[in-house]
């Protein structure tokens, strides 16, 4: 069943918007919008909303048919579940392009492994965009960053993750004037405002990275010579091993940063400094939607998630 089929429901027993609206732990005009959207699909009123909210004739059809329907569900589930090593299924999962690039293989082989007839589609999208996907039915879950969540969506935090600025050996000699011998005396935390200025490659605006560094160069009055968008960090990484921009990575990333430093030489070799007040500004989450009932096989996939993240960040 879907969303607005199960919030009908909610709405047809109760027979008052807002009981039903906080029953499902959603706002009124979320459950309105939902059961508009149902109207829509069927051509017809299911409630009569004035005086007092009643089931149409049509609505009391509806009704009836999503019981049988929702009965027969939670047998079907029963039922899968004794043949779990058989699943079957699919999993609609979100999450944005480079977390997708370093997580996914390694998680989709663990998963593979124990499931190996569910699918998974996966959609690429910044956290914005897979928040509305999932109002919408058309994911079931996904990796978000830094969100701040509506009802009925629920977030499980799963890192915390530092800013770091990535920047080559030519580039931190040539533009700042470092000294060789005291580049690895940088490795602790670096001022942004000691950058204000010099040329930068930056991801896209949409990305959460971005907004966090944005709002605190605004704040702090810090002018970069941004000279490149790109919403792929492989880009970014290496254009910065030319020593001609520096640019910015989460925590994540810093795993294939130093496994690709050695298949370059020295003078190529990307520094990861950690920006000073801005420690721990990125947070991973899974969310999902707390008014579904996952199946088995799509908790497991959780897990996996919640374990891989834990690896890239050893």
């Amino acid at each position: 069943m879907t969303t607005s089929e199960k919030l009908f429901l909610v709405l047809a027993e109760e027979l008052n918007f807002s009981r039903a609206a906080k029953k499902s732990f959603i706002s009124q005009q979320a459950l309105s919008e939902h059961i508009k959207r149902l109207e829509q699909y069927y051509g017809l009123a299911l409630f009569i909303r004035f005086p007092s909210v009643k089931l149409t004739e049509a609505g009391k059809n509806v009704q009836k048919t999503l019981q049988v329907i929702q009965s027969l569900e939670q047998n079907l589930k029963m039922e899968l579940g004794k043949f779990q090593n058989g699943t079957f299924g699919t999993i609609r999962f979100g999450i944005n392009y480079t977390r997708a690039k370093l997580l996914i293989p390694t998680l989709f082989e663990h998963y593979h492994i124990k499931y190996p007839n569910i699918k998974i589609e996966l959609v690429l999208e910044e956290t914005v965009n897979m928040q509305e996907m999932m109002k919408q039915g058309k994911i079931d879950s996904f990796l978000g960053i830094n969100g701040i969540y509506d009802e009925p969506l629920k977030a499980t935090l799963l890192s915390y993750e530092n800013i770091y600025l990535i920047a080559s050996k030519k580039y931190l000699i040539e533009k700042l004037g470092w000294e060789l011998k005291n580049i690895e005396d940088h490795f602790t935390e670096v001022e942004l405002q000691n950058f204000n200025g010099l040329p930068f490659a930056m991801n896209h605006s949409k990305s959460t990275t971005y907004q966090l560094l944005n709002q605190y160069m605004e704040k702090n009055k810090i002018n970069l010579k941004n000279l490149m968008v790109v919403s792929d960090y492989q880009i970014l990484e290496n254009v910065c091993r030319t020593g001609y921009l520096a640019s910015f990575c989460t925590q994540i990333y810093l795993p294939i940063i130093s496994q690709n430093n050695a298949l370059y030489p020295p003078d190529f070799y990307l520094y990861a400094l950690p920006l000073k007040d801005l420690q721990k500004s990125i947070h991973s989450e899974l969310v999902y939607n707390q008014m579904l009932s996952y199946p088995e096989y799509v908790l497991d996939f959780f897990n996996i998630l919640k374990e891989s993240v834990k690896e890239w960040l050893v």
